[in-house]
């Protein structure tokens, strides 16, 4: 594969790992809180990556791009926070729908902003189709609630959080990226944690706390594959991949927790995958 698709191919394995989130959130359910899961959850991916820094890798100085580092971590930190409890709150399908909706134009917005990237008719008819057949997958009656912020902020952190790792990811070594991210989440979750009174469950071997390990790595292979892919292909060209997640979670949906999968969600996920290979395609 030449570079460009092996930056495909990153990203597309960094859908199938985002697809199985919702699983892994109603896995944990509420034993564990936002805050102290994520906590935990962050804590482990430090020690990993702080060891490989400190005998292997070695720290390079982020003071030139301190800001953007700062930016991207705290997206990074609300993906994760605010995923959890839509998952939590609404159905996998309703999350999946809104957030990658939202992550689709973040993306297309800070593609244009930071690397002025440019709208062709490829990239017009591919967003057009993931659009259209995200909504055939989820086509839902959802009550107009306040709930529905969390999946939004969510996208829209997704997004910006894909395209922001083109900013910090070209320079700088993988480990040490994930390193800064991490601790910057911890921080995030002590003081969510303060503010809303949660304290940790005391730490004892279980199913939750068994998940919330390989939700961990799970998130380091994402944000590995994410940095590589994104390192190789244009951002708004990986925007129009990520809403294959919608596939790949329907699928774990229907495997895990047996939601069914209608002819609207087959067909719906037929224009995903169409608008997610079109742009890939040298005419």
């Amino acid at each position: 594969m030449d570079e460009k698709q092996q930056g495909v191919f990153s990203v597309f394995l960094a859908t199938l790992i985002y697809g199985s989130m919702g699983v892994y959130a109603r896995w944990i359910g509420t034993e564990y809180g936002v805050f102290s899961q994520n906590l935990i959850r962050n804590l482990i991916i430090m020690c990993i990556f702080g060891f490989v820094i400190w005998f292997k890798v070695g720290w390079q100085s982020i003071k030139k791009d301190l800001k953007w580092f700062a930016i991207w971590a705290l997206f990074d930190s609300t993906i994760m926070i605010f995923i959890f409890v839509s998952f939590l709150k609404l159905g996998i399908g309703p999350v999946y729908f809104i957030s990658i909706a939202a992550s689709i134009l973040a993306g297309y917005f800070w593609g244009g902003i930071l690397f002025g990237e440019k709208l062709n008719s490829k990239k017009l008819i591919s967003v057009t189709l993931s659009v259209l057949g995200l909504w055939m997958i989820y086509s839902f009656d959802v009550t107009k609630s306040l709930d529905l912020i969390y999946p939004v902020i969510a996208g829209l952190a997704i997004g910006s959080w894909n395209v922001f790792t083109k900013k910090v990811s070209g320079s700088y070594s993988i480990p040490q990226i994930t390193l800064i991210s991490s601790t910057v989440a911890v921080f995030v979750s002590i003081i969510g944690m303060s503010l809303l009174g949660e304290s940790i469950p005391k730490i004892s071997w279980s199913f939750p706390l068994a998940i919330i390990i390989i939700y961990a790595f799970s998130q380091i292979l994402t944000l590995f594959l994410v940095a590589y892919g994104f390192r190789r292909i244009e951002a708004q060209l990986g925007s129009m991949i990520i809403p294959l997640e919608a596939i790949f979670g329907s699928l774990f949906g229907w495997v895990v927790f047996g939601e069914v999968l209608g002819f609207g969600a087959i067909a719906g996920g037929f224009l995903v995958l169409c608008g997610a290979i079109l742009p890939n395609l040298e005419f």
